[in-house]
Parts: structure tokens; C-alpha cells; sequence
């Protein structure tokens, strides 16, 4: 389950999608879109409590159609100071 801060940065949005095979790394997650012009990349997976199995939580950032940070991506400049 892909999960991300919504364009008004105070809601949780997700989205539940089934892969061939289960990712090894947070790389082999594909982007996905979402609206018109919008893409989630995962950067951080955490085994789903509530499915179980090999399911997973799929912590997002958001970016716009030129693939660059949406406006409410504030983890995109946090990760560059850190």
C-alpha cells in the first residue's frame, strides 16, 4: 500500500497496488502516478501490521510531472540538509 501527505499537506492519501515479485530494495518500488500529473516514489517500506503477509506500507514522496518535489514535499529539502 503506497501511502503520502495529500496536496493540502494535512491528509493521508494510499493506494493499494500488487507486484510480481516482492521488492528487495526501496529502489525496485515503481513510481506510480496518481491525479492527472502527480508520482509517488517510495522511499521507506515497513511490513503492513494490518494485512500481513508479505505486505507492505509504502511510505511516498510526492512529485509533479517534471518528476521534481510537489509544493508540499517537504521531506525532498529536509533529505537534502540531512
Amino acid at each position: 500500500t503506497y501511502i503520502w501527505i495529500d496536496g493540502t499537506g494535512l491528509n493521508l492519501q494510499c493506494k493499494t497496488r500488487t507486484l510480481a515479485t516482492a521488492p528487495v530494495n526501496i529502489a525496485d518500488y515503481p513510481i506510480w502516478n496518481y491525479g492527472e500529473d502527480s508520482y509517488l516514489k517510495a522511499v521507506a517500506d515497513y511490513s503492513d501490521p494490518f494485512l500481513g503477509g508479505q505486505n507492505k506500507l509504502v511510505l511516498c514522496e510526492t512529485l509533479d510531472r517534471n518528476m521534481k518535489p510537489t509544493a508540499t514535499n517537504h521531506r525532498a529539502n529536509a533529505a537534502l540538509v540531512m
